[in-house]
């Protein structure tokens, strides 16, 4: 086989005799490598890639609100190993606002107005390796709400679930510190006169309690604060009130033969929930007369009530009764 050169005017045979290395084995190197290479190369293929949003040199005096785009789609196409590579890559797309929004992107003093905005994507700003093509990016424009800056200093308010044990209940409730200082957009203070907590859980307790609590940021819209505060929730023992009636009155140091009128009395106790546990208990208290020393007669005397410990009378009717010796 003779090697052919190609010219403008035809095609002509090389002279290779001069040559030092074996021409016909390099041909099917080459030949082989094409074969097996270029003409087997595999398709180009495409992916999506969700790339977040980061912005850089927010304007002095402004701050984003909640409203802004967090991430783009990008569809790109590239042969298979290239695609591999972006994945592996850690893409952001990173929006300058003073290079975006003014004519001079150096000057970090020209004035950006509180607006909502709609910034056009540039492509060039992915770092896509060669060989890998963007065919698309949605959304098309990256939307961002400025809103100035402001710093206020508001309570903070304990949200609680659950119940305390049985008998029991919530005294108080503080939190250390009891305001914070809340940085973020002006709109937000509009809606908000406080901070609230994630709910602290209760359940069960029949102690105070002191806990770690976390600030529910997701209602604050992105502002700047810190997260973590000590909850303080006070516990104590739930006071009731409950009324007996139809107690009979006992006698004490008397005869056998003594009438007492009315022979019964209403009373009303006030103590802790979980002595009244079982309401219809009438051992919980006494009632009588002492009637010690006393001759036969007539006689108007008042009912002792001894009632447990904790527990206080409230009222007692009627005050007096009338006694019958005989």
């Amino acid at each position: 086989m003779i090697p052919w050169e190609i010219h403008r005017n035809g095609v002509f045979p090389i002279d290779i005799s001069g040559l030092d290395f074996p021409v016909r084995p390099f041909c099917l190197i080459i030949c082989t490598w094409l074969f097996l290479f270029a003409g087997c190369a595999p398709d180009p293929v495409e992916t999506d890639l969700l790339v977040p949003v980061k912005f850089a040199a927010v304007p002095a005096g402004l701050t984003r609100t909640q409203f802004y785009t967090r991430h783009i789609e990008v569809r790109v196409k590239g042969r298979p190993g290239k695609i591999r590579q972006v994945e592996a890559l850690d893409l952001t797309y990173l929006v300058d606002l003073y290079a975006d929004l003014t004519s001079d992107p150096v000057d970090v003093t020209a004035f950006i107005p509180p607006a909502f905005y709609a910034i056009p994507v540039i492509k060039k700003r992915l770092p896509l390796p060669p060989g890998v093509d963007i065919i698309h990016v949605k959304p098309a424009y990256i939307k961002v709400e400025l809103d100035r800056k402001e710093t206020r200093r508001l309570p903070v308010k304990v949200m609680i679930t659950g119940e305390p044990a049985v008998g029991y209940e919530v005294a108080h409730i503080k939190s250390e510190p009891a305001t914070m200082a809340l940085t973020g957009p002006a709109s937000l203070f509009d809606k908000i006169t406080e901070i609230q907590t994630k709910p602290v859980d209760i359940t069960g307790a029949d102690a105070d309690l002191k806990k770690t609590g976390s600030l529910d940021i997701d209602a604050l819209a992105g502002a700047d604060v810190n997260s973590l505060v000590t909850v303080m929730v006070a516990i104590q023992e739930k006071i009731v009130t409950h009324t007996y009636g139809g107690i009979p009155v006992g006698i004490r140091n008397g005869p056998d033969t003594v009438q007492v009128t009315p022979p019964e009395m209403q009373i009303m106790l006030r103590g802790a929930a979980n002595v009244f546990k079982d309401k219809d208990n009438a051992g919980y208290f006494e009632v009588f007369i002492d009637l010690k020393d006393l001759p036969p007669g007539v006689y108007v005397r008042p009912a002792v009530i001894n009632v447990p410990v904790g527990v206080m009378l409230v009222s007692a009717k009627p005050e007096n009764f009338t006694v019958t010796i005989k």
